[in-house]
């Protein structure tokens, strides 16, 4: 078995990160460390780093409920943080069901369908390590293409929205804000429009609303995310927009609110093509999902993708895991920074 080496600086865990980060070259942009250090900045939990000798790391962080702790994924992360050597085979991951001195047993790890294809070898299929159970969250990657192109892999009630709405919007990139109206002004609009999403959904955001703005501002001004938007010509505001994450092969739909309505499929058809003519080929719609969603990102064609989710959890975990689902659906409201 692998033996694993534990850190807890912060320091050390963003040197020995980037000493890691700096053999691959097209890194995911949720593995940066402006990523994973304006994430650190704004939750309440404490961020560790797991390295093994066979060159798997993972960074994670520990929630505490009571008596319990468990290692999470945090809101607005669509996979764990892991990094593997180039050239590494899937059995090097089994690493990451290992018991950690120091560290709960409890723990959820989402890992990246990308990173698991550029790994996959058919004589070495994918397996669940011993102790752990398995969900598979599914989602959709587009290719990005012109216009026309996309429309054609639509569903013909996507197509038939946007061909009946789209005069009635502006569709802005970045860099094309109207006048007095900043970045940062258009960020907050789409958080707000965020957390919308998630009250209609009888939720509450998982993070502050400011301090998300925040982090998603400053992953933009570090050239890994980018602003698009659709505003209503004859109202003058912001219906839509989204905060793309982004690195040279792949865009992911990160932060995306609008108000009800056909806007977001409006705004996902500019946006592909947006992202063809920046020469970015594919588009991660992100995220687990529930039927409703689901069923809207399946409109828009592209490939089904699973992110395996591994777990383990205790008595107790999944007593407490019982309890925050119960409350949601009688309406409680929580910190939900506290229980993601």
């Amino acid at each position: 078995m692998s033996s694993a080496h534990l850190v807890h600086d912060p320091s050390s865990i963003r040197s020995a990160w980037e000493e890691r980060c700096a053999s691959h070259d097209d890194l995911s942009p949720f593995l940066t460390s402006a990523f994973l250090d304006g994430l650190d900045r704004i939750v309440p939990w404490h961020r560790v780093m797991v390295e093994w000798d066979n060159g798997v790391a993972w960074q994670t962080f520990i929630r505490r409920r009571g008596p319990n702790s468990d290692l999470i994924l945090p809101p607005f992360c669509p996979f764990s943080a892991v990094l593997v050597p180039p050239a590494s085979t899937l059995p090097a991951l089994h690493v990451l069901g290992h018991p950690i001195d120091g560290l709960p047993n409890d723990r959820l790890i989402s890992l990246d369908p990308h990173l698991i294809d550029s790994m996959q070898d058919p004589d070495l299929p994918l397996t669940v390590p011993s102790g752990l159970s398995v969900e598979q969250k599914a989602t959709y990657v587009l290719d990005s293409t012109p216009l026309e192109s996309a429309l054609a892999g639509w569903s013909s009630s996507a197509r038939r929205t946007f061909r009946k709405h789209q005069d009635r919007f502006e569709f802005m990139g970045p860099g094309q804000q109207p006048p007095g109206k900043s970045m940062e002004t258009l960020i907050d609009r789409i958080v707000e429009l965020v957390a919308s999403g998630y009250e209609r959904h009888g939720r509450s955001l998982p993070l502050p609303s400011e301090s998300l703005a925040g982090w998603a501002g400053s992953l933009v001004k570090e050239g890994i995310g980018s602003v698009v938007g659709l505003r209503d010509r004859e109202s003058d505001e912001w219906v839509a927009g989204i905060v793309l994450l982004h690195n040279r092969t792949r865009a992911w739909y990160w932060l995306a609110g609008s108000v009800p309505g056909p806007a977001m499929t409006v705004l996902l058809g500019h946006t592909l093509d947006h992202l063809h003519h920046q020469g970015i080929p594919s588009f991660d719609l992100m995220g687990a999902n529930t039927s409703g969603i689901s069923e809207f990102k399946r409109r828009f064609g592209g490939t089904l993708v699973e992110y395996p989710h591994w777990q383990a959890r205790g008595i107790l975990g999944q007593a407490l895991d019982w309890a925050a689902r119960l409350w949601h659906r009688r309406g409680g409201h929580r910190d939900s920074r506290n229980d993601a």
